[in-house]
C-alpha cells in the first residue's frame, strides 16, 4: 500500500510539474510577443498626417489725392486696397483669390477680381488651363499690375476696350495658355460682363486671343477681342465685333520706352507713346502723349483728343513709391484742360 500510494504522489507530481512547466512557457512566449509587438510600436515610422496647402500672399495699397481744372476740385481716394492668396494644391493645381476695397475713385467698397484655379499639365510643357474670374488677355497696358505701371493710372485709350481701364477687365471664363520659350500664348472664352455682374447685357460668350514675345529687351505683343462688348448696355453692339491691339516695349538699362495701340469699332482709335528713365534707384521721371479719335454713339468712352502729361516717380524703398502726374487734354491742338494727381503706393 505504501509503495502504492508514493507511486500515484510522484506520478501526480511529475504530471502537474508538466503542467507549471507547459503554462510557464506559454507565459514567457505570450511575454515575448507583446514585448516584440510594443518594440514594433516603439519604432514603426508613424503615418504621416497631411500638411495644409501653403498660401502666398501679397498685397497692395495706393492712396491718392486728385486735383483737376486748375486746382479747383479735390479728391481725396484710398484708390485701391488689395489681398492675394496663392494655394498651391499640389505641383499642377493652384487657386487664387483677389478682392480690391477701394473708397471715392466711382466704385466703393469691395470687388472680387482673383477668383480662378490654374491646372498645368505635366506631360505637356508649358501647357496650362485656367477656370474662374481672371483679367482676360488683351492689351498691355491694363495687363499690367499696378504696380508695374509707371503712371498713377492707366492709359485713357484703355477705355476704348470693352470693360474700361480698372475692376472690368476682370471677367469670368477659360483660358487656355502655352509657354514657349519666349512666347506665350493665351486663348479666352469669357461671359463679356465683368466681375460681379449677374445680369448678361448680351447674353453673347465673347472671345480674347493674345501672343506675346519677350526677352531681356524688347517685348512685342499682339491681341485681339471679338464679341459684342459686354460689361454694360453702353458697350452692347447689335453683331460681332472685333478689337485689336498691338504694342511694344524696349528696356536697355535704364531707359524703358512703351507704345500701345488700339483699334476698336465704328473707327475709334487710340496711340499710347511713353517714356521713362531711372537714373537713381530713388528717381523716376517720364513723358507719355496719347491720341484717342472715338465716335462710338452710346457709349462711356471719352473723345478726349490728345493727352500730353509728365510725372515722377519717387521710390522711398523696393516696394514704396511716391508719384506725381501732371496731365493735360484736350481736343484738337488745344488742350485746356489739366489734372495733377499725387499717389502714395505700397506694396507688400
Amino acid at each position: 500500500m505504501t509503495k502504492q500510494w508514493m507511486a500515484m504522489v510522484m506520478t501526480i507530481g511529475m504530471l502537474m510539474g508538466l503542467v507549471r512547466g507547459t503554462v510557464w512557457a506559454a507565459d514567457s512566449a505570450d511575454t515575448t510577443a507583446a514585448d516584440a509587438s510594443a518594440t514594433m510600436e516603439a519604432t514603426a515610422t508613424p503615418t504621416p498626417k497631411p500638411t495644409p496647402a501653403p498660401v502666398v500672399w501679397s498685397g497692395l495699397l495706393q492712396a491718392q489725392d486728385n486735383w483737376t481744372g486748375n486746382g479747383a476740385a479735390e479728391a481725396l481716394s484710398l484708390y485701391h486696397v488689395r489681398v492675394r492668396g496663392v494655394i498651391a494644391v499640389d505641383s499642377e493645381d493652384t487657386l487664387a483669390i483677389m478682392p480690391d476695397y477701394s473708397i471715392g475713385v466711382g466704385t466703393t467698397g469691395f470687388t472680387l477680381l482673383d477668383a480662378y484655379g490654374v491646372h498645368k499639365f505635366s506631360d505637356f510643357n508649358g501647357l496650362s488651363v485656367m477656370a474662374g474670374q481672371f483679367k482676360f488677355a488683351f492689351g498691355d497696358n491694363r495687363y499690367l499690375l499696378p504696380q508695374q505701371l509707371k503712371r498713377t493710372s492707366y492709359n485713357v485709350i484703355d477705355a476704348l476696350i470693352p470693360g474700361g481701364v480698372k475692376a472690368t477687365a476682370w471677367d469670368l471664363g477659360l483660358e487656355i495658355k502655352e509657354q514657349i520659350d519666349a512666347l506665350t500664348i493665351q486663348v479666352d472664352a469669357i461671359q463679356g460682363d465683368g466681375p460681379n455682374v449677374t445680369v448678361d447685357p448680351n447674353n453673347t460668350i465673347d472671345f480674347t486671343a493674345r501672343a506675346e514675345w519677350k526677352d531681356a529687351n524688347f517685348i512685342l505683343g499682339l491681341s485681339d477681342y471679338y464679341g459684342k462688348g459686354g460689361q454694360s448696355a453702353a458697350y452692347t453692339y447689335a453683331s460681332f465685333q472685333d478689337w485689336f491691339d498691338a504694342y511694344g516695349r524696349l528696356m536697355i538699362e535704364t531707359l524703358d520706352f512703351r507704345t500701345e495701340m488700339i483699334l476698336a469699332p465704328n473707327n475709334a482709335s487710340g496711340l499710347n507713346l511713353q517714356l521713362s528713365v531711372k537714373p537713381a534707384s530713388w528717381f523716376e521721371p517720364l513723358i507719355w502723349f496719347e491720341t484717342m479719335n472715338s465716335s462710338v454713339s452710346n457709349s462711356t468712352i471719352p473723345g478726349i483728343g490728345n493727352n500730353l502729361g509728365a510725372g515722377v516717380n519717387l521710390w522711398a524703398g523696393a516696394k514704396t513709391r511716391v508719384s506725381f502726374d501732371l496731365s493735360f487734354v484736350g481736343t484738337s491742338d488745344i488742350l485746356t484742360t489739366n489734372s495733377e494727381t499725387l499717389q502714395f503706393e505700397e506694396v507688400f
